[in-house]
């Protein structure tokens, strides 16, 4: 299961949901004023056939694909799935960005503008259409957006690891590219060491998993 922390600034949010905020229970009408996730002190958890909010609960939180946090609200958590987090211009880094950040079950993080272009909108949208019983969400595409850049930084700094002569013998593949695992047992097998860009058989076999990190 993957999971998408999202940060929000519930004001600007439902502005995102529309009409749908109160049906899909975002919003409840107090006194003929709106009242977004209890005063901001509720979290919006989104399933893969569900969607509503509660209190900040770590089981609930579990179980969901999106957990939409009020920028306001300091809660403890530890997700126990792979996870990305989207935050916004307004959100505290520091405060609720970077502790996820050193997680090993972390997979990267971007900061969007919550307007209708962005990926804030797509998470809208999914959230309207679970609500009406439209099949179960797919996060596939929000979660590309937001892992990308991350995976593609750790590929990067592996492939400087080997050429610059870590020990592949003691260099363990980091967790975000572990679909690689077969291919990287058979570098090991071919460098049995440490990289020598002289050596023709060695940089071939990392032409070959290289090619293979470009394309997954």
């Amino acid at each position: 299961m993957r999971q998408v922390i999202a940060f929000i600034n519930p004001d600007t949010f439902y502005t995102l949901l529309e009409d749908s905020a109160i049906r899909v229970g975002f919003t409840e009408m107090h006194n003929g004023v709106n009242d977004h996730l209890n005063g901001d002190t509720h979290v919006y958890y989104v399933k893969a056939n569900s969607a509503y909010q509660g209190k900040f609960d770590e089981t609930e939180a579990d179980n969901s694909i999106y957990i939409l946090i009020p920028d306001t609200l300091i809660f403890d958590y530890t997700p126990q799935h792979e996870f990305a987090v989207l935050y916004h211009s307004k959100t505290d880094y520091k405060k609720q960005v970077e502790r996820f950040t050193v997680l090993p079950n972390f997979w990267g993080k971007e900061q969007f503008v919550e307007a209708p272009h962005t990926v804030y909108n797509t998470i809208a949208s999914h959230i309207k259409e679970v609500t009406k019983g439209n099949g179960e969400i797919e996060i596939d595409s929000v979660w590309g957006i937001l892992t990308s850049k991350f995976i593609l930084g750790i590929k990067n700094v592996f492939i400087r690891k080997i050429n610059n002569g870590d020990d592949l013998n003691e260099l363990s593949l980091p967790a975000v590219l572990i679909s690689c695992s077969s291919e990287y047992t058979e570098l090991k097998e071919k460098v049995n060491g440490r990289f020598d860009a002289n050596n023709a058989i060695h940089k071939n076999a990392l032409l070959t998993f290289r090619d293979h990190l470009e394309n997954t």
